[in-house]
């Protein structure tokens, strides 16, 4: 059942180097693209990167250079020499799905009044359709891995624009990276002090010997959420829910 799916998941920051079957691959793309949009404009670019040597290159560039905070501030050139950067481990999922805007073509929409509204100069709520139509599909690229027995990490830590990368010419906007892969989890310490300690829930990053950060682990579903640092967080029900 999706409900399970949801509730068994867990964010992942390490991967094995397991491959990924292809069928799985296009499995997972195709719910992703499937995914409904506001008047099928889908404003999008699916970037799919792969094992590949290009995209294994700027994963790990990805990693090194551009996600990582320190104190909640992002890539901060003051903190470049610090061990106290935080990695975010998603972008070197062995599959990184990015979302990029995209404008389609007008005479795919034959100058529609819809059309007209969407394409003026991305106003606000232009804004909010691509994000919602990227929300959505994110959304159905990660249950769909997750039902392959995948695991999954969304991340959010990279710079919103790229120009002349491998996502494209000239500028390119990103919204949304989800990284997928095959994972193991860390196993839960029985010690109820270890259990409430921040340091357990993390890990050290090495880069040729040398103390770079730390990142988090892949905590288990089985982790009490009243230690977890993210899930502890989350109010109750009643504060989610307005039922009328």
């Amino acid at each position: 059942m999706i409900k399970d799916l949801i509730n068994d998941r867990m964010t992942v920051h390490t991967w094995l180097d397991t491959p990924i079957e292809q069928d799985k691959i296009d499995y997972i793309i195709e719910c992703a693209i499937n995914a409904p949009s506001k008047q099928s404009i889908y404003p999008y670019t699916l970037n799919v990167l792969t094992n590949s040597p290009e995209a294994t290159e700027f994963k790990e560039w990805l990693y090194w250079n551009d996600t990582w905070i320190v104190d909640g501030v992002r890539v901060d050139p003051e903190n470049t020499n610090s061990t106290r950067k935080r990695f975010n481990g998603q972008y070197r999922a062995p599959l990184l799905l990015m979302w990029s805007f995209r404008l389609p073509p007008e005479e795919n929409h034959n100058d529609m009044p819809y059309w007209k509204a969407f394409s003026g100069q991305l106003s606000r709520g232009t804004k909010y359709q691509v994000i919602a139509d990227i929300a959505i599909s994110s959304s159905f690229a990660l249950l769909a891995a997750e039902e392959q027995g995948l695991r999954t990490g969304f991340a959010n830590c990279h710079s919103y624009t790229y120009n002349n990368t491998i996502l494209g010419e000239g500028e390119v906007e990103v919204m949304l990276a989800l990284g997928i892969g095959y994972a193991e989890f860390e196993n839960n310490p029985d010690n109820p002090e270890l259990l409430a300690s921040f340091a357990n829930t993390i890990k050290p990053v090495y880069r040729d010997g040398v103390l770079e950060g730390t990142e988090h682990k892949n905590l288990s579903v089985t982790y009490p959420k009243e230690h977890h640092i993210f899930r502890s967080r989350k109010p109750n029900n009643e504060n989610l829910i307005n039922i009328i």
